[in-house]
């Protein structure tokens, strides 16, 4: 499985640690996220891979084309402004209120 965690902040960072130890996640995206993220511990499975994708449509584009399984947002802000109606109107499965 391939996620992608949207956001900068450390409860992203944590969504994206945990993804990552996760036996059933791949691959990590974080988006935007932040300069810890190359503290990461080792040992994860999921490899994390920091992604600037500007608007919501570059990370929609993206998502498709990586073949992203699910996107979790974390940041109050990105759910505000309508990222997951965004994601949902492609079709991509998303964690976050509407």
């Amino acid at each position: 499985m391939k996620v992608l965690v949207y956001g900068s902040g450390g409860r992203d960072h944590c969504l994206a640690d945990s993804y990552g130890d996760s036996q059933h996640v791949d691959k990590v995206y974080l988006v935007p996220g932040n300069p810890g993220v190359r503290y990461t511990p080792k040992g994860q499975r999921g490899l994390i891979e920091l992604v600037d994708l500007g608007d919501f449509g570059g990370v929609a584009d993206f998502c498709a084309e990586n073949q992203v399984d699910l996107v979790d947002v974390g940041s109050e802000n990105p759910l505000e402004e309508g990222l997951i109606d965004v994601l949902n109107d492609r079709g991509i499965r998303t964690i976050g209120p509407k």
